[in-house]
């Protein structure tokens, strides 16, 4: 009789052990996948990140070559405004030399005249 009181307390001792092993195997595979989650979560963070992060600079990009294409039609349409503004300073000046030449040409046929005009004067007063 003692020794099945004893063997009922050893068994009841082991299966509490064995309850308490299979308590900690659940709590640590809870762990486990606890781990697993927050890895799979992080994983996907770091993924949507970094496509964040793609599609940003995709569209720092377009905005750039938007702004150097901008800006190469505006040195573009300044050059020609620089070309059309030199042509139109270049025919003033030709218009104003023409002008000057045209006057250097006037005050010396009215110089001819006077000088007729003089010379004549003194032949009648001479006659």
């Amino acid at each position: 009789e003692a020794l099945k009181i004893a063997n009922d307390r050893q068994l009841k001792i082991l299966e509490e052990k064995l309850e308490k092993m299979r308590n900690e195997r659940i709590l640590e595979e809870k762990k486990l996948e606890e781990a697993r989650r927050a890895t799979e979560v992080a994983k996907l963070e770091e993924e949507s990140r970094v496509s964040t992060e793609k599609i940003e600079a995709e569209r720092q990009l377009k905005v750039l070559k938007k702004q150097l294409e901008l800006k190469s039609e505006a040195e573009k349409r300044l050059e020609s405004i620089r070309a059309k503004t030199l042509e139109k300073k270049r025919k003033e000046q030709q218009i104003w030399k023409d002008r000057q030449k045209e006057l250097a040409e006037k005050i010396e046929i009215e110089n001819m005249l006077t000088e007729d005009a003089i010379a004549g004067a003194k032949r009648a007063e001479a006659e």
